[in-house]
């Protein structure tokens, strides 16, 4: 989900979502990476950095103890960090200042590079074991920030809750400029910096509120952030050879450096001047303004029931409509999952037990595995690899051109029955659901990460679709039979769901309640079998959107591509096209104008 607030979602609840997506994106980046070990500290310690520029808008929120923790947590994980990247910045200033060296300083360039490229290798050779230490280490802290957010004792509401932090941060950035226009020095500049990617991450939370501005805003404080941080690079580096006194002569070099460093100040004052020229209660009136605006806004669609005429609805972004993408003939297609390391969708035919993989770049899909008994589910393990939930209640991990690798080898109770929808949480379960077999009804368990199952509900008619909340507090959760989507209190530390609720009853409706998802906006999309659409709902329960297929069994749906915005959606009756309609068993995809929710991974027996 996007680093802001959201309409749909009170302010309390947007900082804990926002919280838990940057503490998720720091483990993400550290277990599953990208395969570039930079890139990855470099997003995770990024990740810190916002979360530290949301402690600060929400400062006066927290006690001086609680602050000083929190923010002390994610400032030593970021530390921790930092040295697995600076060898790799310094070679990275080095090769930028190359490009523009002058004659007499391109040589010395080159020499220096080479010695930076060693000292870097030769850091990473000796120091394996300690960056593997200082992950491990960061991980802990980081899952231990977590489970104390949703204890964070948020009590202000709507802009009470933010304004403090914004134009306390306002301030600091002002009386920093302030100091650095009177009197610049590497260390002034550089807590100016800080100020600066503070506030520019405080717009992005805030930017729902007046977008362009905002984003004019963000851009700009993301220049001076920027030009500000090259500057602050080359004063390390000059000090580096400084101190390491290489066997050539860099008069030359720091000299371009020093000329280098003379244009990224200057630059970053006169936008200083721009950014920082107002006085901090003017610049607090001006946002609360445009909170009061966005504000009324967001309430303007309540308006209708008492007669107001109110603008009509957006319209169907372009390419919101189906697409075949691959016109398979499924019996029952179901479980689309998108797999971010191999950018490839992934889906079963249950009872034919087939797995399935699209290659959206070439518009290609395979049949990859095919199975002796039914696939009802599947989650993405952290390591790439798939869990399978099969027929009789086994579960095993599949791995291309490999054996299955057997988790657990079946469910006494489920004998007779099968798995048909599962989901990974935020922790690595699985909660997987069965349906109603000859001897009596389903179940819905939870897989924990050791192997162990534990049955959560029984007398269920057809476990189905699942997704959490983006404040990840609800689990929905379907039982088709009946016909509804439920919502259930998610327990991070247990695992356990209370509170069961109805979302969106269906009784009344066409179709059944089949798989689902979440979007970022916090709605509900619902595949709906026998219904041939798909319906988007709003986080109250209310229908927003219907989309129509070209199939009578709609039967799950996803998001998916790099930017997670193609809703993926699977049919079935594949097998009878002449009564499901001509793309009964089809995969479908399309572009509803919003993104999704990255699905979580499974952790199990890792």
């Amino acid at each position: 989900m996007s680093f802001n607030l959201e309409s749909t979602e009170s302010v309390a609840a947007g900082v804990r979502r926002i919280a838990h997506e940057q503490f998720t994106g720091v483990s993400r980046a550290l277990t599953e990476g990208s395969g570039n070990r930079d890139d990855d500290i470099h997003s995770a310690r990024k990740a810190m950095k916002r979360m530290r520029g949301l402690l600060r808008l929400i400062r006066g929120q927290l006690s001086t103890d609680e602050y000083r923790s929190e923010n002390g947590a994610c400032r030593d994980a970021a530390r921790k960090l930092a040295g697995l990247r600076d060898a790799t910045v310094l070679v990275a200033t080095l090769d930028s200042l190359a490009t523009t060296a002058d004659d007499g300083a391109h040589p010395i360039c080159v020499s220096v590079r080479q010695m930076l490229e060693e000292r870097r290798r030769a850091a990473y050779d000796d120091g394996a074991a300690a960056r593997d230490g200082a992950v491990a280490e960061v991980l802990e802290h980081v899952l231990e920030a977590d489970a104390r957010v949703d204890s964070w004792p948020l009590k202000h509401a709507g802009w009470k809750m933010v304004n403090d932090g914004l134009l306390r941060m306002y301030r600091r950035g002002r009386s920093e400029f302030d100091a650095c226009s009177w009197q610049p020095s590497t260390e002034r500049l550089h807590q100016w910096r800080k100020r600066v990617k503070y506030l520019y991450y405080q717009m992005q939370i805030l930017q729902p509120m007046w977008p362009g501005m905002m984003a004019a805003w963000q851009e700009e404080l993301d220049r001076l952030g920027d030009l500000l941080g090259d500057d602050h690079d080359l004063a390390v580096l000059a000090q580096k050879l400084r101190e390491e006194n290489p066997c050539t002569d860099v008069g030359p070099l720091l000299i371009q450096i020093s000329h280098r460093r003379y244009s990224l100040q200057r630059q970053a004052l006169i936008l200083g001047m721009r950014l920082f020229g107002e006085r901090p209660r003017d610049w607090s009136r001006r946002w609360h303004a445009a909170w009061r605006a966005w504000q009324e806004e967001c309430i303007a669609p309540d308006l209708a029931g008492i007669g107001i005429a109110l603008a009509p609805e957006p319209a169907t972004p372009p390419g919101a409509t189906p697409e075949r993408m691959a016109d398979t003939h499924c019996k029952t297609g179901e479980g689309p999952l998108w797999h971010s390391d191999e950018s490839c969708l992934y889906w079963v035919d249950i009872p034919a037990g087939i797995l399935y993989r699209l290659n959206p770049v070439t518009s290609t899909h395979e049949q990859v595995f095919t199975a002796e008994v039914a696939i009802g589910g599947f989650t993405i393990q952290a390591d790439g690899s798939l869990l399978l939930f099969l027929s009789g209640g086994a579960i095993a991990v599949w791995r291309q051109n490999e054996h299955l690798e057997y988790i657990i080898e079946g469910i006494t109770v489920e004998r007779e029955s099968r798995f048909n929808d599962v989901i990974a949480d935020p922790m690595g379960r699985v909660y997987c659901g069965t349906m109603a077999g000859p001897t009596g009804g389903g179940r819905l368990f939870r897989l924990d990460t050791d192997g162990s199952l534990t049955e959560l509900l029984d007398g269920v008619g057809c476990s189905n679709g699942m997704g959490f909340s983006p404040d990840r507090r609800h689990l929905y959760y379907i039982d088709s039979s009946t016909r509804k989507i439920d919502r259930f209190d998610w327990d991070k530390a247990t695992g356990d769901l209370r509170n069961r609720q109805v979302f969106v009853d269906t009784t009344d409706e066409e179709g059944v309640p089949d798989g689902m998802t979440v979007d970022a906006e916090g709605f509900v999309w619902c595949a709906r079998w026998d219904g041939s659409c798909l319906v988007r709902y709003r986080p109250d329960g209310i229908e927003q959107q219907r989309i129509e297929f070209p199939a009578r069994k709609v039967s799950s749906v996803t998001f998916g591509g790099a930017d997670l915005d193609v809703l993926y959606v699977t049919t079935a009756g594949g097998d009878d096209r002449l009564t499901e309609g001509d793309g009964a068993g089809a995969l479908f995809s399309l572009r509803p104008g919003v993104r999704g929710l990255p699905e979580f991974r499974s952790r199990v027996c890792l």
